[in-house]
């Protein structure tokens, strides 16, 4: 157990950083590689993933070789609340593709990984006098998991006024074929109700299940 824990890090960091590095070094005025291609856009077919209201903060897309990472944060202002001023929507997307007999040796690792992820956030928080959290619920897809919590903001000032009240959802998906692996995850706060974020959850699994390195233009 130990020696395949070690390979799942090592394997993830690898697939995750590799990427991470090329982007901070090339982007110091250092040649850039023959087929890497960086840009501070979503391709085509992400942009529709942005829930209608919201605003993107950052974005950025990189591919390079047998790999992409595609990621973007949003935020949608909210006004003339006491607790909640804003949701947030963020996704990452992690794309490789390789021979078919690699990907079948691989996909393992990546599943006990996503298992780790997922359990770490199934730890639960304390209540105080300010803020209620309800255990979190985990929720099975084909695609991945799910983990969502409903948070309760408690109204503090003099007079009276409602709570609020806010879902912070956590989707680990992993999507393996013959010959790729995607990895991904959206993690949202600030939302009304879970089914809310579990829609947009499905829309991310549906338009990642179609995505290759093929259709993934930067230019």
């Amino acid at each position: 157990m130990r020696l395949v824990t070690k390979q799942t890090l090592l394997l993830i960091l690898t697939f995750v950083l590799l990427i991470g590095h090329a982007a901070a070094v090339w982007g110091q005025d250092a040649p850039t590689p023959e087929g890497y291609q960086r840009a501070n856009k979503l391709p085509p077919g992400f942009q529709v993933l942005v829930p209608q209201g919201y605003a993107i903060q950052s974005q950025q897309s990189v591919k390079y070789g047998n790999m992409a990472n595609i990621s973007f944060v949003a935020n949608k202002q909210f006004t003339g609340r006491h607790s909640l001023y804003f949701s947030e929507y963020h996704l990452d997307l992690n794309l490789k593709e390789s021979p078919s007999q690699l990907i079948k040796m691989q996909a393992p690792m990546y599943q006990q990984k996503l298992e780790q992820d997922v359990q770490a956030k199934m730890i639960s928080r304390e209540s105080d006098a300010v803020t209620a959290y309800d255990p979190p619920q985990l929720t099975r897809y084909s695609w991945g998991a799910g983990v969502s919590q409903r948070v309760v903001h408690k109204y503090m000032g003099a007079g009276t006024a409602p709570d609020e009240v806010e879902y912070r959802c956590d989707y680990h998906g992993l999507i393996v074929g013959d010959r790729s692996i995607k990895l991904f995850k959206l993690s949202v706060s600030g939302v009304g109700t879970r089914a809310e974020a579990d829609q947009w959850a499905e829309r991310v699994a549906k338009e990642i299940g179609k995505t290759g390195l093929v259709n993934l233009n930067l230019n």
